[in-house]
């Protein structure tokens, strides 16, 4: 995975929420919200992405209270609502009005449940391996909220997410490692966990949820994704009334770093021209 790209971090007070933030690029906003896992930020889950599609978008991506450089306060109420809100938030502190989105699993639920709750704030979706449907708890999804701090574990989590296990370098797990122990971020962890895992029951992204959510989708999932299986995707297909699907193989849960190259490319078309 090698090193990151140079980005300015910045910071802004998001609905209440201290929240750190790339904003790279010009022209249409595209925000890309980030999947949940111990040590992720937006820079982690986006780093092949934030250069290539700033080159015809304004891209945004910021870190979701409770993780990376955003709110760490374990008592604040982690959920689907609040991370919606922190969304909304965000877009208010950037005086935007509607942006793009780009939702990695967690983050493809959190910008479903957006467009469902907001829908004149989301122009078009590009929702990968996206979570929060139901049957997406899987034994891979369970070893990485269980995640205690250590390098060992961390590469075994990080290892189950890649088809190519290769692609997890030590400058990589050093990185997702440093970010989940530093502090307030294991307390962050477990209640970003534990309210993810109760609105997954409270609150599923199922057919009934989605069937009015009219904005163009563009679906993307790896076909050999262990973590939530290319089944979610699938199903999505059939609840959403305009939505396409793209499947890569030889590729995980990470479509957006296994085939970053094809994925910058499909999604710069798509929000250029839509599922036409």
């Amino acid at each position: 995975m090698g090193g990151f790209p140079e980005l300015e971090s910045h910071r802004i007070t998001a609905g209440g929420i201290p929240t750190g933030y790339f904003d790279e690029g010009t022209g249409d906003p595209v925000v890309l919200v980030h999947g949940s896992g111990a040590g992720v930020s937006a820079l982690a889950n986006w780093y092949t992405n934030i250069p290539a599609l700033s080159q015809t978008h304004r891209v945004l991506a910021p870190d979701l209270a409770g993780f990376g450089d955003s709110d760490l306060d374990p008592d604040r109420g982690y959920g689907i609502d609040l991370w919606v809100e922190h969304l909304v938030g965000f877009l208010d502190a950037l005086e935007l009005e509607r942006a793009h989105f780009v939702g990695n699993s967690l983050g493809g639920w959190v910008s479903a449940e957006l467009a469902r709750a907001h829908p004149d704030r989301v122009g078009r979706m590009v929702l990968m391996g996206t979570g929060g449907t139901p049957g997406s708890s899987t034994p891979r999804l369970r070893q990485h909220q269980q995640y205690e701090p250590s390098l060992e574990n961390m590469r075994a989590v990080l290892e189950g997410f890649v088809w190519d296990t290769s692609l997890i370098t030590d400058d990589f797990v050093e990185y997702r490692f440093d970010m989940s122990r530093r502090a307030g971020a294991p307390e962050a962890f477990k209640a970003t966990v534990a309210g993810r895992n109760r609105d997954r029951e409270a609150q599923p992204l199922n057919a009934d949820r989605v069937a009015n959510v009219a904005h163009e989708t563009l679906l993307v999932h790896g076909k050999d994704d262990h973590v939530i299986p290319v089944e979610a995707s699938w199903a999505l297909l059939s609840a959403l009334p305009n939505a396409h699907l793209v499947v890569f193989a030889h590729c995980g849960h990470w479509a957006q770093i296994e085939h970053a190259r094809r994925f910058n490319m499909l999604v710069a078309d798509f929000f250029e021209h839509g599922l036409d």
